[in-house]
């Protein structure tokens, strides 16, 4: 049996990755920096968002705009709140379920890049 996980680690180790990238150009560990990288960049798009909505002039003349920064500075926070609500809980020594936080993250990520274009003038 221990030779069984050897094998398959060395395979993933030693030939998939290599055949992701020599095939797709990339292989599936750049997920993992680009959350990281994703998590980041929420700040300076919170700030943006802030700033243009002060902006009430040119949201008048971008509804669509308005409503997607408004949405997207709701789900930012969602999702902030969440997160503190599982560090809360774990300081308190409860048990962690990650589900809520997990959901509002997924839902504010699949938001954001619906809208990306709305983010660059």
């Amino acid at each position: 049996m221990m030779l069984d996980t050897e094998v398959k680690y060395a395979f993933k180790t030693l030939f998939k990755y290599p055949y992701q990238r020599v095939r797709y150009g990339y292989d599936e560990r750049i997920k993992w920096g680009f959350s990281s990288y994703f998590e980041n960049m929420l700040k300076p798009l919170e700030e943006l968002c802030r700033d243009e909505l002060k902006d009430t002039e040119h949201m008048d003349l971008n509804p669509d705009r308005k409503k997607i920064y408004t949405e997207t500075l709701r789900l930012i926070k969602r999702a902030e709140a969440e997160e503190w609500k599982q560090y809360t809980k774990l300081k308190n020594g409860y048990s962690m379920d990650w589900k809520g936080e997990a959901r509002a993250k997924e839902k504010r990520n699949i938001y954001i890049a619906k809208h990306i274009e709305y983010y660059w003038d």
